[in-house]
């Protein structure tokens, strides 16, 4: 008789956190790979995943590669190197052996003795995965203990500082503080100078026509000066957990406080955000029957996003907004284009005599009411506004 490997794919991960107990991809894999080995498997790939443990399941694109996987080929094997490499939080861990096995899947975790299909083996898994999340908490305690004592020794405490800076490192090579690059840090001081009185869309076409360095790679767009421009940071001080980290500023403290007191007038008093009001919103119709409003549409002009108004459908923007069928509906039209040609055409009627002669051509007076029907409402005013009445 001859036995057929069984296919099966390796899952390791490490958090984005980093990896404290040395137990990182390769050794994860070369465990995985010994394992198939050893008992028959036919080891297909290896997913690798770099990822918190604790994401939503959502989050996690190998999570998702391993349902696709599972339901191409019914009874794959997922060997797991140990309980908190499928994730840190007791519900997801649960979570996705479930999900694998409701895909017709296998789960194996190394040095695992039960059945996980069984009874048993649930609870022991379940057991294991309320250790792993508790053991994540105290990860996280430590690590967040650790950040406190680097802002309270006045060092950066986490994370990257604003463009414009660089974490300098002391002998050692420790991150201390951000330090100032300055070509970058003159583009950050005029992206503000210009906030104050300009909006975004104007900050973008003057940082692009003087050529000042730009924070991504799509260059200056209003969502980069947004978030120059309201980034704190840039005044030179950062709270965290309650402790005060100073460093060099880019931004006075002052001008930062007037170019937020300047967008918020330009939010409040600076006119409807969208696009001109449309003629004809709610007046034409579609071919359908229904009314055509107004909506808006979005292009990519030089890595920007563009948004323009547009007349569309009502029942054609729902039936594109939730999946279903449209079915028969007049195309969008650019506001701008059907607003001009309707003003044309507006145009054309108030200079033509005959047309305004007809539309102004007097409609026949209503006839007047009978006598007794004015005396019964003069009669009926008269006991509303009697004060002395019951």
């Amino acid at each position: 008789m001859i036995n057929t490997p069984r296919p099966a794919i390796g899952c390791t991960r490490i958090s984005t956190h980093g990896q404290r107990d040395g137990y990182g991809q390769a050794d994860q894999a070369a465990e995985i790979t010994r394992y198939a080995e050893a008992n028959g498997y036919d080891l297909l790939e290896v997913v690798p995943e770099v990822e918190s443990g604790a994401r939503e399941l959502a989050g996690r694109d190998a999570v998702q590669r391993y349902y696709q996987l599972a339901d191409a080929t019914p009874g794959l094997t997922f060997i797991f190197p140990r309980v908190d490499r499928i994730g840190r939080r007791a519900e997801l861990i649960l979570g996705i052996v479930r999900e694998l096995h409701a895909r017709r899947a296998n789960v194996v975790i190394l040095g695992f003795p039960m059945d996980l299909r069984t009874r048993e083996g649930l609870l022991m898994l379940t057991t294991l995965a309320g250790m792993a999340e508790f053991d994540y908490g105290g990860i996280r305690d430590r690590m967040e203990a650790g950040r406190r004592a680097k802002a309270q020794a006045g060092r950066w405490p986490h994370g990257t500082p604003p463009w414009g800076y660089q974490l300098a490192r002391d002998a050692r090579g420790v991150a201390t503080l951000p330090e100032i690059i300055e070509d970058r840090a003159a583009a950050v001081r005029r992206a503000f100078e210009l906030a104050l009185e300009h909006g975004e869309a104007e900050i973008v076409r003057t940082m692009r026509a003087e050529g000042w360095p730009a924070p991504t790679n799509s260059g200056w767009v209003r969502k980069t000066v947004a978030n120059v421009v309201t980034n704190p940071l840039y005044a030179g001080r950062r709270v965290y957990q309650g402790v005060t980290i100073e460093y060099p500023a880019i931004i006075e403290p002052d001008l930062m406080a007037r170019v937020q007191a300047a967008r918020e007038r330009r939010r409040i008093h600076g006119g409807p955000k969208g696009a001109q009001p449309l003629l004809w919103s709610g007046h034409a119709r579609c071919t359908c029957g229904a009314a055509i409003g107004r909506d808006q549409a979005q292009t990519t002009t030089q890595g920007e996003r563009v948004r323009y108004p547009v007349y569309r459908c009502w029942r054609r923007n729902k039936a594109r907004l939730t999946g279903q069928v449209e079915g028969q509906h007049a195309r969008e039209i650019k506001a701008e284009w059907a607003d001009q040609r309707w003003w044309d055409a507006l145009t054309a009627l108030l200079v033509n005599a005959d047309a305004l002669r007809e539309i102004a051509r007097p409609t026949q007076a209503a006839p007047p009411l009978p006598p007794e029907r004015v005396e019964a409402l003069e009669a009926a005013i008269a006991r509303a506004y009697d004060t002395d009445s019951d």
